[in-house]
């Protein structure tokens, strides 16, 4: 099974939870709100929103109550695309290294052996 979904499916229960506890059954009718909410998160990893990895934006709330709403041309919006996925990529590469050094300072090195050294040899695994 998959850990990231099964915790964002605890997460996404959770807020229904706490919407629906005076009517249980309208749960339905929650769930395009939980699941705007959900996305409109950033994550901590990129730092950005899943609307703003995957649209580039991050959608308004309301649209109608936008003001005048201007179509961007496709160009427009590739570009905008590919500097949002440019922007996730680069951070994911920053909190990898990050993760990466604080679970090196937890690692011992690495024993040295010479050519011809004796060593302990545990045979729990051999088979």
């Amino acid at each position: 099974s998959n850990g990231k979904t099964e915790r964002a499916n605890q997460d996404l229960e959770g807020m229904l939870r706490c919407l629906v506890t005076q009517n249980p059954s309208s749960w339905s009718q929650q769930l395009s709100w939980v699941e705007y909410a959900h996305n409109s998160l950033p994550v901590s990893s990129t730092g950005l929103s899943p609307f703003e990895c995957s649209l580039g934006y991050q959608p308004p709330i309301f649209p109608s109550l936008e003001a005048e709403v201007t179509v961007p041309s496709a160009h427009a919006f590739v570009q905008r695309c590919r500097r949002t996925w440019r922007k996730a990529r680069e951070t994911l590469l920053l909190v990898r290294a990050r993760t990466k050094a604080q679970a090196d300072r937890h690692r011992s090195k690495p024993p040295v052996y010479v050519m011809g050294q004796k060593v302990w040899l545990s045979s729990k695994d051999i088979q």
